[in-house]
Parts: structure tokens; C-alpha cells; sequence
């Protein structure tokens, strides 16, 4: 979608948010070129973020600034949010549709990027006690996120209160880790030692006989399977990916064993009884240190 080159950020800075229209800021479909020979390219150092409206989506760069990616008129266009007042970004955005976008900032903070109706301003949401660990998630209109004390957080964008939902029974050397995703199991958030809990007013396991979790399940969607389900998706610590549903049910996607790998549904979504059908598999390997940004 193009690179944040020197040149593409002065263009946009000359052509901000409140001038762009019909000849808005476009990326060059090839390298851009630099304006010096020692023009560094701003990066995108964040995942891609949460879709707004259909259009659009937020993302952290190198710097600290939020950029906007959002197609108009049939093109991709980059917009420039800057920086919040006096810290910098270091997510991707989550939003709560219309208008909303909400992001962990270097000093441990959630920030909201809102359009007011004239122009998009800077809200400072404050954090836990302990600061915000991870990156910001949405479900039904709430924030969900982890707190420097290990805990599942939650706040109210309507009062920007914050509730603790605490943290499930660990072992004595394992905490949560990576970003909370909500879905129809919960609020659901894995762990160092490999296990996924969820939280829909208390916790649990999820999938207690499921082949063990390696970072942030993925967001939930609808399978083109024969049942239409809905479920959502992890990777486990040797690289494979695996599928989960709402019955508890997992399957376990193997490329070697279709002809494309990946993109058609070949077999019925099925129980892990044991742990002992994955560790006949190569052994994991540990998890690195958990991300904070996102």
C-alpha cells in the first residue's frame, strides 16, 4: 500500500486531514524517492489495526504518529493523526464506530483519536494504576486491555471509567500476555505457559484438551464450512494454526493434507480429547517475550 518515505509524510503534512479531498494524498505505486540520500522511511511498526466505517484503518509508525490508510475515491490514501500531547503511539488504533479510535501510548496510557464533528482531536483516557500492557481491544462497545499488574481491564468510553476483571488461576510462574480478543466465548486472552481463558463474567479455559495457543487469538469470523460457524483462530507454538468454535471444538489445519493448504474446508471441525495428541508433534518451543505493542 506503499511506503511512508520522507516525501510521502511532507505531502501529507502539506495536504492534512482538513484540505484532503478528491486530490488527496496518494502512496506511489513504486519506491519512492527519497529527497536525500540519507532519508530514512518512516515504518509502520504496528499490525494493521481495526476496520472503521468500511474504510479505513489506524496505524502506528516509527516515530509515534498515527497514520490513517483509507480508500477514496477507489485509492488508497495516507493521512497524517500526529502524535498525542506530549507522548507518542504505540499501537495500532481499535475503534468503537462512528468515530472513535483508541491507542496504548509510549507511557502507558489509552488515548482516543475522536472526530468531533469539525476535526479530529486528542482525549487522554487515562490507565489502570499499573498502566496499559497491551494493546487496546473493542467488543460490544467496550475496551478491553492488560494492566502492568497482570490483570484484564476494561473501560466505559461513555464515563472512561476503568473496571478490574482481575486474572484466572495461574501457575506460579505464568501470566497473560499479548491482547485480549473478545468473541462469543468472551473477553479471550492467552497465557505464557500456552493455555487460552476467557471471560464472560468469570473465567475459564477455553479448550482445557485443545492444542496449546501461542500469542493473541485472532479476531472472530464466520467459516465456509457446510454449518456456517463461527470461531476463531490461533497459532501454536510449532507454527500451526488452529481453529476454534463456540462448542469447544477445534481443527487443526494441516497443509500437507489438501491440495491449496489453507483456503477450502476439507474436514469435520473435531474434540482434542487429550493433550497427548499434540505432544506427539514436535515440541514446542518456548514463547519469546510478550509483545507490548500491537
Amino acid at each position: 500500500m506503499g511506503d511512508l518515505t520522507r516525501a510521502v509524510i511532507e505531502q501529507a503534512a502539506a495536504n492534512p486531514w482538513w484540505k484532503t479531498g478528491a486530490t488527496s494524498l496518494r502512496a506511489a505505486a513504486g519506491p519512492t524517492a527519497a529527497l536525500a540520500a540519507d532519508d530514512p522511511v518512516t515504518r509502520v511498526v504496528t499490525n494493521g489495526g481495526d476496520l472503521l466505517n468500511g474504510d479505513r484503518f489506524f496505524v502506528g509508525a516509527a516515530d509515534g504518529r498515527l497514520f490513517e490508510r483509507r480508500r477514496l475515491g477507489g485509492v488508497w490514501v495516507w493521512r497524517d493523526h500526529g502524535t498525542p500531547p506530549n507522548t507518542a503511539v504505540a499501537t495500532s488504533g481499535a475503534v468503537v464506530p462512528p468515530d472513535r479510535v483508541y491507542v496504548r501510548t509510549r507511557d502507558s496510557r489509552l488515548f482516543e483519536r475522536r472526530w468531533d464533528g469539525d476535526r479530529w482531536v486528542w482525549n487522554d483516557c487515562g490507565a489502570p494504576p499499573t498502566g496499559v500492557h497491551s494493546r487496546p481491544v473493542v467488543g460490544n462497545g467496550l475496551i478491553h486491555l492488560l494492566g502492568g499488574d497482570g490483570a484484564l481491564w476494561r473501560s466505559d468510553p461513555g464515563t472512561r471509567g476503568w473496571t478490574s476483571l482481575g486474572a484466572p488461576a495461574l501457575g506460579a510462574s505464568e501470566r497473560l500476555w499479548g491482547s485480549p480478543r473478545p468473541s462469543l466465548l468472551g473477553v479471550l486472552v492467552a497465557t505464557t505457559g500456552n493455555r487460552l481463558f476467557g471471560h464472560d463474567g468469570q473465567w475459564r479455559q477455553i479448550g482445557s484438551g485443545s492444542p496449546p495457543v501461542w500469542g493473541s487469538p485472532a479476531a472472530q469470523h464466520p467459516y465456509q464450512d457446510p454449518a456456517g460457524r463461527v470461531g476463531i483462530s490461533y497459532v501454536t507454538p510449532d507454527g500451526r494454526l488452529v481453529s476454534l468454535f463456540g462448542d469447544g471444538s477445534t481443527y487443526l489445519h494441516d497443509p500437507r493434507r489438501t491440495a491449496d493448504g489453507w483456503s477450502r474446508w476439507r474436514r469435520t471441525p473435531r474434540r482434542w480429547a487429550t493433550r497427548r495428541s499434540w505432544r506427539s508433534s514436535p515440541s514446542p518451543r518456548p514463547p519469546p517475550t510478550p509483545p507490548t505493542s500491537g
